[in-house]
């Protein structure tokens, strides 16, 4: 094992995440790119915490879970779409993410990943699978909202410009002979 190539792998995907997230293939849509990685973190780790698997499998399973290193750049980066018009929202989702990401790393190391279960670590692949389906679920949660909320946006504004139509129309008509 290289534990070096782990974190070239999770440096590699964070560039390629971000590179193809913002490209005109995916059009800055940045949850079909978590999806995958989780996925592939997900598939990882499961492999893992079976553990009786070919060692080609294993190895594979060693690097692919590192996949999930590009996810909070692009998380971070989604922010700003999904919330374009409120500023203190956006600081505050910011700075919530990157304290509970903290925490999380805090606590989940000394109570999941505990050495005496080295090296198979059975609990932290499980914990690490079960995060990565509910990072999954999270972020299909976050799209369908994000879809609603376009929809209400698109809504307001066809009846905003209705009324501005409708209100004005033979200004519209005569622009020269406006009071």
């Amino acid at each position: 094992m290289w534990p070096t190539g782990q974190s070239a792998v999770g440096a590699v995907t964070q560039i390629i995440a971000g590179m193809l997230s913002d490209s005109p293939l995916l059009g800055g849509k940045r949850w079909q790119t978590i999806a995958i990685l989780q996925g592939a973190s997900c598939f990882g780790t499961l492999v893992l915490a079976i553990w009786n698997v070919p060692l080609g499998l294993k190895y594979f399973a060693m690097y692919i879970s590192f996949t999930s290193a590009g996810v909070p750049g692009l998380f971070y980066s989604w922010f700003p779409d999904l919330m374009p018009h409120d500023h203190e929202m956006r600081g505050f989702l910011t700075a919530f993410s990157n304290m509970f990401s903290y925490i999380n790393q805090i606590w989940f190391t000394d109570a999941v990943w505990r050495t005496e279960e080295s090296p198979k670590f059975r609990p932290g692949f499980i914990a690490a699978a079960s995060f990565s389906v509910a990072l999954i679920l999270t972020v299909c949660l976050i799209r369908v909202l994000e879809k609603r909320d376009a929809k209400k946006e698109h809504r307001s504004t066809e009846v905003a410009v209705g009324a501005q139509d409708a209100v004005v129309p033979e200004m519209q008509a005569d622009p020269v002979h406006i009071a």
